[in-house]
This record gives C-alpha cells, structure tokens and sequence, in this order.
C-alpha cells in the first residue's frame, strides 16, 4: 500500500461511522416529527413544532444544563406535549438528556417537586436537607422526595386521595408545580408515539386532582 494515502485512509475510516450517526440521527428525528405531526391530526391536537415562551418558564428543569432544544410540541385548549432535551458536561464527559413533557396551565397552588426518592435525597435526609414527609402515609414518604418553601400550604394540598394515587403510581416520573403551571415527564425517556396515549393520560388524570 502506498504510504502516501494511508493517513488519508485513517481519516475516511474515522469519519465514516461519525457521518454515519449524523445522517442516522437526522433520519430518527424527522421520523419522530413526522409521526407526532400525524398522532396530533388523530387525536385533535395542533401541531406548533417549538414555542420560546415555554423555554422562558421557570420550572427547574429549564435551568440544567445547556444546548437546551424544546421540538415537536402539539396543543390543544388543555395541554401542551413537547420533547424537550439538554446537555451537562461537555466533550467526552457530556450528557444528553432527552424526555418528552405533559404541560398544563391556570393552577393554583403553591410552587412544589415531586419526585421518586433516591439515594442522594436519602443522604441529603441524613444531613439535613429535608422534604416533606407525612407520618400518616409513611409508604409515601419513603416512596417520594416532596419539596417545596410554603410547607403547610403543600401539606394541605396533598390530600389523602392525592396520596393514594402517587402511590399507586409506578412510573419514575417527576411532576413540577411553578408559577401556577405544572409539568409531568420521565426523565430522560421520550415517549413512543404507541405509548404516547398512555402517559398523556397519566399526566392529566395527575394534573386533574390539583384542579379540583
């Protein structure tokens, strides 16, 4: 083999599995956007894209990370469904995180996050960085990380009926309350178009008992 050629060789060979993943990585996306356009014409939802005024939300989530990109959001006069991602780190230590969102609006109720308990809100326990706990619903509240400033108000709120249902629930999912607006979403999975169905469901039958 000529010599002269070899670093040219290497090159192609590097790039090619890297062009590979580009065109890839465009296909799956317009696919997605295309079977959202056409789930939205079947269940009666309007199809907008992107919307910068869900970006200016004050929700937690919006303020990870960067390289932030909010796509496919469809509407209608009760809820918004968008995928949403965005990146921690950079370079070979960086992370894409990439789920899709249930949105709904004219709530009030104090701002709150809820969230499955994990190891790190255990230990936060431990050294006193603590949620809300409830002693009458001890399977709750070793099952969940409730957090929120007006305590006694989230207190309140959390109604027995409310309980019940998060106990039942065995999605690892995250419900966030901010400015009397509300978001559900599992973090880190964007839901298929044959589960989409399902999770819409689950988020608004959530999103109605802090309606009533």
């Amino acid at each position: 083999m000529d010599q002269t050629f070899l670093p040219l060789i290497i090159i192609a060979l590097f790039l090619i599995p890297i062009i590979f993943i580009i065109v890839y990585s465009i296909k799956k996306e317009k696919k997605r956007k295309e079977d959202i356009k056409e789930y939205a014409n079947r269940r009666g939802f309007t199809f907008q894209d992107t919307d910068l005024i869900i970006m200016q939300s004050r929700f937690n989530l919006f303020n990870q990370g960067h390289s932030k990109k909010l796509s496919n959001l469809i509407s209608n006069n009760e809820l918004k469904i968008f995928d949403y991602k965005y990146t921690t780190g950079g370079g070979k230590n960086s992370n894409t995180s990439n789920q899709t969102i249930v949105l709904q609006d004219k709530f009030q109720i104090p701002d709150f996050i809820l969230k499955k308990e994990n190891l790190f809100h255990k230990v936060g326990n431990l050294i006193g960085y603590k949620d809300i706990d409830f002693s009458n619903y001890p399977d709750f509240s070793k099952k969940y990380f409730l957090k929120g400033e007006q305590i006694e108000r989230i207190k309140t709120l959390f109604t027995p009926e409310k309980i019940r249902h998060f106990e039942q629930l065995s999605l690892n999912f995250i419900l966030e309350a901010r400015n009397n607006q509300m978001i559900f979403y599992i973090p880190g999975k964007r839901i298929k178009i044959i589960d989409l169905d399902n999770f819409i469901l689950n988020a608004k039958i959530t999103f109605d008992m802090f309606k009533r």
